[in-house]
């Protein structure tokens, strides 16, 4: 049983995913859950997508379905069913995307530099916050405790045009 198996898994997983799934015995249908990454569910006219955004799918699809943490959709040749965290049919509103693709790919600003600019302190947050405990960092689900950043006697850092001034910083 795919749903179940998929449940089972996803259960015993920790962090963040968003997974497209096949099982051999069930070749035409495609499984997708996610938990904190992005997924998308497009649905155009007899096809179905998962992507991580609508910008992926824009250019096939305008309407999609948003999944929520754990939520797993099956997709086959005639439909969509999403299941919530219990494996219960879960009923979702068709979202409908009311832009193009330039618009898309810039989410509504003038240019990407200024995206850009307006998308660093979620990023910074989304980066930042899971690893600091009691308000302090703390870098040792990665392998890094204090000992080892004291014991270290040089960082590179590597990167290219923005990302690289700000490391020279």
């Amino acid at each position: 049983n795919p749903l179940a198996t998929i449940e089972r898994t996803i259960k015993d997983l920790e962090g963040s995913f968003a997974l497209g799934i096949v099982f051999e015995d069930f070749p035409d249908v495609v499984y997708a859950t996610r938990r904190e990454s992005p997924l998308i569910v497009g649905v155009g006219k007899d096809e179905f997508f998962i992507a991580s955004d609508v910008p992926a799918i824009i250019n096939y699809t305008k309407d999609y379905y948003l999944l929520e943490h754990d939520e797993i959709v099956m997709l086959e040749k005639n439909g969509v069913t999403i299941y919530d965290d219990h494996g219960d049919i879960e009923t979702k509103e068709l979202m409908t995307a009311d832009w193009d693709m330039d618009a898309a790919e810039k989410g509504g600003y003038p240019h990407f530099m200024i995206k850009e600019i307006h998308e660093q302190p979620q990023s910074i947050n989304m980066t930042i916050k899971p690893r600091i405990f009691d308000g302090m960092p703390n870098l040792e689900e990665c392998g890094i405790t204090l000992e080892k950043i004291k014991s270290f006697k040089q960082i590179y850092i590597v990167a290219c045009g923005t990302a690289m001034h700000a490391g020279m910083v």
